[in-house]
């Protein structure tokens, strides 16, 4: 591993190659989804938001729709970043090694590698710039937001909006990292560590250029989990087999239509957890299940709290415990411990 990560850092760093994996085309590309000079261009917000759910759900993998697009997206540029920052045992080349890819991954005070882009569902459609296009609409995906553009036909002006795509709880505050998801919680070994972390994701586009007051909205929740060992200069990510259970999630969405207030219960019962599933020998992991969706709304809708919450995740490197959090639940689901 470390002889596989030497070579891939210093090509990298000599910009001999392009860290692109060689891809083969097949002839099952959708001609409503083109590949314009790296970045996706969906014809439609439906074929946006269908492929989006596609790829959450597992029903198409990553793999298979890069290849058919001959597409390379932010959430490969992130995983390379893993596989070849992960097991490093020299400083300097590690430096080398993320001054590579430090424009897709980031690391808090503590030297945790983590995604700059905190949304799988984003990162799996966009460039490594963080572009594509829904229809006439440029988007962007930054850490903080997401940027809509749209051209005026007649006067080719540009017109931007600014977009949350993140839910903040302000119940919940951040126990880990300086990251902005709204839960980060670790569980820790005298030599390994496993981080969990929950957000919820909102994508969004417009029906029509940005002026256009309807939107949609889909809804996801994101556990990530993120592995780490002690080396020789602090945590540094390594293999290892994640597993996410005690997980349940009911998110509420209010908001005023026509001056009374809905509420949308987002996710399902609370009173049953999803099945625990595991993962590949992975470094990080990110699992995606879908809430709901809004359509046709005029109404910029963010969930405000995260309702009742709860996950437990594990890592083959701690065993039976890790990283957990519960937020609302009543006994006994309420009582989830960090080990089994």
């Amino acid at each position: 591993m470390r002889i596989r990560n030497v070579i891939i850092c210093v090509l990298c760093s000599l910009s001999i190659i392009g860290c692109a994996k060689e891809k083969t085309f097949t002839e099952k590309a959708d001609q409503s989804i083109e590949n314009i000079d790296g970045a996706l261009h969906f014809a439609t917000a439906d074929v946006f938001h269908e492929t989006v759910k596609q790829l959450a759900s597992g029903e198409i993998t990553l793999a298979d729709f890069e290849s058919t697009y001959r597409f390379k997206s932010l959430s490969s540029y992130v995983d390379e970043a893993f596989d070849a920052l992960s097991d490093i045992d020299t400083e300097d080349l590690w430096r080398s090694c993320f001054a590579f890819y430090s424009d897709v991954v980031v690391t808090d005070n503590e030297g945790i590698v983590f995604p700059k882009i905190p949304s799988r569902a984003h990162s799996n459609i966009c460039n490594r710039e963080g572009v594509y296009y829904v229809g006439d609409v440029r988007y962007q995906i930054t850490p903080d937001e997401l940027i809509a553009t749209s051209v005026s036909p007649e006067t080719k002006a540009e017109t931007s909006v600014s977009l949350e795509y993140i839910a903040k709880d302000p119940e919940t505050k951040v126990t880990v990292t300086e990251s902005i998801k709204p839960v980060s919680e670790r569980y820790m070994t005298s030599d390994r560590q496993v981080i969990g972390e929950a957000s919820i994701i909102r994508i969004t586009t417009y029906n029509g250029s940005t002026s256009t007051a309807r939107l949609r909205l889909d809804f996801y929740v994101e556990i990530y989990a993120s592995g780490q060992k002690k080396g020789l200069f602090g945590w540094n990510s390594y293999n290892t087999i994640f597993t996410l259970e005690k997980f349940c999630c009911t998110v509420p969405v209010t908001y005023n239509a026509n001056i009374n207030p809905v509420v949308l219960q987002l996710g399902g019962d609370f009173n049953n957890f999803i099945e625990e599933v595991s993962t590949h020998e992975r470094s990080n992991w990110t699992w995606q299940y879908p809430l709901g969706s809004l359509t046709a709304t005029p109404f910029d809708v963010m969930p405000s709290n995260f309702g009742r919450f709860s996950f437990r995740v594990l890592s083959r490197g701690t065993g039976d415990c890790g990283a957990f959090y519960v937020k609302g639940l009543y006994p006994p689901y309420a009582e989830i411990p960090a080990c089994r």
